[in-house]
C-alpha cells in the first residue's frame, strides 16, 4: 500500500504597521509567505518561527492559526498551515541564499496571484477577519 500523503509547509504571515512581510525564493517569480517545511519532532508554530528568523533574521510571536490550505491547485502535494505572527524584534537581513526578494504589502497592495491559488484564498480570508 503506498500513501500520497501531503507534506505540511509553516507559513509565517507577519504582521507590521498594518503591512504584511512577503517574500520572493530564487525559483519563484511571485512573492509568497515566509514559510518552510518543519524538522523531524517540531510544530508548526516552532517551524514558522525559526524559518522566519532564518530567513529575515525578525524574531516574530504566533498569535493565532489562520487555517490550513491545499497546494493542488499549485501542482504540489503540500499543505500550508499559516499562522499569523507578529514582529518582536531582530533586524531585518534577507537570507540570500533562500530568498531573492522581501518586502513589505499593504493589504491594498498585494500581488495579483491567481483566485485559484492557496495565498489568493489565504489573504481573503484574512481580510475578513
Amino acid at each position: 500500500m503506498h500513501l500520497d500523503a501531503p507534506t505540511p509547509v509553516a507559513a509565517a504571515l507577519i504582521e507590521r504597521d498594518g503591512k504584511v512581510l512577503l517574500a520572493r525564493p530564487h525559483d519563484a517569480d511571485v512573492f509568497a509567505l515566509v514559510a518552510g517545511y518543519p524538522e523531524p519532532f517540531e510544530s508548526i508554530e516552532a517551524a514558522a518561527v525559526r524559518e522566519a528568523k532564518e530567513e529575515t533574521g525578525l524574531d516574530i510571536r504566533i498569535e493565532r492559526m489562520l487555517g490550513t490550505w491545499s497546494c493542488e491547485p499549485m501542482g504540489r502535494n503540500l499543505v500550508l498551515v499559516v499562522c499569523v505572527a507578529r514582529v518582536t524584534g531582530g533586524s531585518f537581513s534577507l537570507q540570500a541564499e533562500e530568498l531573492a526578494e522581501a518586502a513589505w504589502f499593504s493589504l491594498d497592495q498585494l500581488p495579483d496571484w491567481p483566485a485559484t491559488s492557496p495565498l489568493h484564498e489565504v489573504f481573503t480570508y484574512y481580510k475578513l477577519g
